[in-house]
């Protein structure tokens, strides 16, 4: 799984920031939105969603549910109350 550190994202772009705890689920998901054209970023909990969501500034944020740390509801939840 790649972090946000892992790639350079170019500013303006269309972002998809993957939240999850399963990689092999969504390496798929993740290959089609990059061959149309997105770019993505991941990470493997809720915990750092909201230090992610303010670094890469993502258009769409796909979260699990259950996840390590902060579930996908309360991880949404925080995302919305973002500036």
């Amino acid at each position: 799984m790649g972090s946000i550190a892992d790639r350079p994202l170019t500013a303006g772009a269309d972002i998809v920031l993957a939240i999850h705890d399963i990689a092999s689920l969504w390496s798929n998901v993740i290959d089609f939105l990059t061959l149309e054209g997105f770019q993505s970023a991941e990470a493997a909990d809720g915990k750092i969603v909201l230090s992610y969501t303010l670094h890469v500034a993502p258009s769409v944020v796909p979260l699990v549910i259950k996840m390590p740390a902060i579930d996908g509801y309360s991880a949404a939840k925080l995302i919305v109350e973002l500036p």
